[in-house]
């Protein structure tokens, strides 16, 4: 018999679209979400040499290609029966934490688990740094290592 798939929430990092710019299709079923400071990440790296550049556009236009669909802040239906979704409201952060957009995307993480206790909310990265910061904050994280996976 087939397990049944839990519907997760997933917040992209910026790393994670730079190393598969289709990502956001890739978890059938799931919530997927964005913030405005991954797009500023992407801008800013769209110009950069080589795969990474080409990356960060090719996301940009999977993304626009959506948008085209429906407000993204409102969830947009993916192919795959998942939802793309912006999310910018982050948990207030703590004194002597900077606003990163590392720091930002965890406490997007907080501010949503606040809101839906019960759901799997996990912040996707390939960047260990935000994956161990996370764990600090008490948000689960994990390494996306292609086709649908987090790990």
């Amino acid at each position: 018999m087939a397990s049944q798939h839990r519907p997760r929430t997933l917040i992209l990092d910026t790393s994670v679209l730079v190393d598969d710019p289709h990502v956001i299709e890739g978890f059938p079923g799931d919530t997927v979400i964005i913030s405005p400071w991954v797009i500023d990440e992407l801008d800013g790296l769209k110009h950069s040499e080589g795969e990474r550049g080409e990356h960060a556009r090719q996301a940009s236009r999977v993304i626009d290609e959506y948008r085209a669909n429906g407000q993204l802040c409102d969830g947009i239906m993916l192919k795959n029966e998942g939802i793309l979704k912006s999310e910018s409201e982050y948990h207030p952060f703590p004194d002597g934490v900077e606003p990163s957009a590392d720091n930002k995307t965890i406490f997007l993480a907080k501010r949503i688990k606040l809101g839906v206790p019960h759901d799997d909310i996990i912040v996707l990265s390939k960047d260990i740094n935000l994956r161990i910061k996370a764990s600090m904050f008490g948000v689960r994280s994990g390494d996306y290592e292609g086709e649908g996976s987090a790990h």
